[in-house]
């Protein structure tokens, strides 16, 4: 099995995140799942992708929209690809993801709807699991804690999925 190295900081990012860990594998992703799903660790995007991010925001603020309203509609209602389980729960590629190693993909679970169980996400996931033909062991999924999401008025899941 490799090993996790502290690296120099490819992105110019250390004084923002201390050090510069280089994960490589799903597997070395898997070591750190409790410190990721706990948000120990962050895992940011290439700054490529959080420029386009950081811009879609910007122009939704520009306009006055809402961006919840903006990815509403980017997740439930465009043609973007997208595995229903009803109309209030999808599974989507995420649009900005986490810079991840390359067997590694990060999708996201949308529920538009504000109360729902842990029994209600289990299910959930069951159905994604099996409908995206993905085995347990190699996926990590967590909901960020409330004051670090990205779009608070929709719940959302992150799955850190491993590729055959």
């Amino acid at each position: 099995m490799s090993h996790l190295s502290i690296q120099p900081d490819p992105f110019g990012l250390e004084s923002h995140i201390g050090a510069w860990l280089r994960i490589e594998t799903f597997a070395e992703l898997k070591q750190l799942e409790n410190l990721i799903i706990t948000e120990k660790i962050v895992l940011l995007r290439k700054p490529s992708i959080q420029q386009q991010y950081d811009q879609v925001r910007a122009e939704s603020k520009q306009k006055g929209e809402l961006y919840a309203d903006s990815v509403r509609f980017d997740v439930f209602e465009s043609d973007r690809p997208k595995i229903s389980y009803n109309s209030y729960t999808v599974l989507i590629q995420n649009i900005y993801p986490s810079h991840l190693p390359t067997d590694t993909q990060h999708w996201n679970i949308w529920v538009d709807k504000k109360d729902v169980s842990s029994d209600y996400i289990a299910e959930v996931k069951s159905f994604f699991l099996a409908k995206m033909n993905w085995q347990e062991s190699n996926v990590i999924m967590w909901e960020k804690l409330p004051e670090h999401r990205s779009v608070p008025e929709i719940r959302h899941w992150h799955l850190f999925v491993k590729t055959e």
